[in-house]
């Protein structure tokens, strides 16, 4: 009788252990992620598409100069000049952020720009395991966490000076509050919380490169329009043949019939 609650325990902290140590394994691919974007953290911004990095170095360093106060004006006027000349096609919002903190740090640091491309990217990887894991398992998540951080193009890519990290952050962050809220079935105030974030994250894609914002508007769409016309779907008892389906917010897509308005998407 005595032994009773030890054997009622284990269990549990059995459980415990094997839902802690995906999230343990996570963070550590995360800071894994994180330390291989920051090593050579001060080397010249020419590992990967040069020509494009350098054009963001440049207009950072206009911004910066035109921030400057105490600047020569000569200086300022050719670093301004330099950095409008590339052309504007998108806003340069990482290039200002980048320049603002070339102000608070009193010099023009170029390897800052790898820190912060570095952030958005593992930020993205964190929303994409949590996605992953709820969108199928925990073992799935990790798997998906690996490739998408330890990836070696992926690693170069993500810390270039270049706002396409800030893109992935932006559409990854969007999709997963899409898919909370489609949780949801897009009522109630969770619901309604949801939708707002993935606007706001949609609309920062947007922002950052106005042109793949349409990513963000398109997935939103068909997944709205999906979960509005076939709402009566979703309201089937279960045990129709879906085993543990009928409760997950992707089984309407399984139970479209040949035929439907799911093949125009």
């Amino acid at each position: 009788m005595n032994t009773s609650p030890n054997i009622l325990s284990t269990p549990s902290s059995s459980s415990k252990r094997r839902s802690t140590l995906p999230w343990l394994i996570a963070v550590s691919l995360l800071a894994l992620g994180l330390g291989l974007r920051l090593y050579d953290l001060t080397d010249q911004p020419i590992d990967f598409h040069a020509t494009r990095q350098l054009r963001g170095a440049l207009i950072a360093r206009g911004m910066y100069y035109q921030m400057l106060p105490e600047a020569d004006e000569s200086t300022r006027s050719q670093a301004i000049a330099f950095g409008t000349s590339t052309g504007q096609y998108e806003p340069s919002i990482l290039e200002y952020v980048v320049a603002r903190t070339y102000l608070l740090l009193g010099q023009e640091t170029l390897w800052v720009s790898r820190v912060f491309t570095s952030l958005f990217w593992i930020i993205s990887g964190a929303a994409l395991f949590s996605l992953a894991w709820r969108a199928a398992s925990p073992g799935a998540a990790l798997a998906v966490l690996a490739y998408y951080l330890i990836l070696p193009f992926a690693v170069q890519a993500s810390r270039s000076f270049q706002p396409d990290p800030v893109m992935v952050m932006w559409i990854v962050l969007s999709i997963f509050a899409l898919y909370r809220w489609s949780e949801h079935k897009g009522v109630g105030s969770a619901g309604w919380k949801w939708a707002i974030l993935a606007g706001i994250f949609g609309g920062g894609r947007r922002a950052d490169q106005g042109r793949c914002g349409l990513y963000c508007g398109r997935c939103g769409g068909c997944y709205g329009a999906l979960l509005t016309w076939n709402a009566p779907l979703l309201a089937q008892p279960a045990g129709m043949g879906h085993g543990n389906l009928d409760d997950h917010p992707n089984a309407l897509i399984l139970r479209q019939p040949p035929g439907t308005r799911l093949q125009l998407y």
